[in-house]
């Protein structure tokens, strides 16, 4: 799955704000919800994000193994322990 993890710490880091992004590139509120929760965004999104941060697109993304992110975060998601991974898409 894709992660956009490194760019919530690229405007951490470059102390930028939702708000300021909103305002300078066309972007949608639910774009950035979008952004927030791992889920897919169009190519242009990731261009405009690309250009406006003067950046490669690995600083916007990352791949992460499907399991890996589900490992990692279920508790997060779920507030139970982690699952136990049999199969591509299964639990145990």
């Amino acid at each position: 799955m894709i992660s956009y993890k490194p760019f919530w710490e690229l405007l951490r880091k470059k102390n930028i704000t939702i708000y300021k992004i909103q305002k300078d590139i066309p972007m949608s509120s639910r774009t950035l919800e979008r952004l927030k929760n791992d889920e897919s965004i169009t190519v242009n999104t990731i261009n405009s994000l690309c250009e406006y941060l003067d950046v490669d697109v690995n600083k916007i993304m990352t791949y992460v193994d499907d399991e890996k992110y589900i490992n990692e975060n279920y508790l997060a998601y779920y507030g139970t322990d982690k699952p136990k991974i049999t199969k591509r898409w299964g639990l145990e």
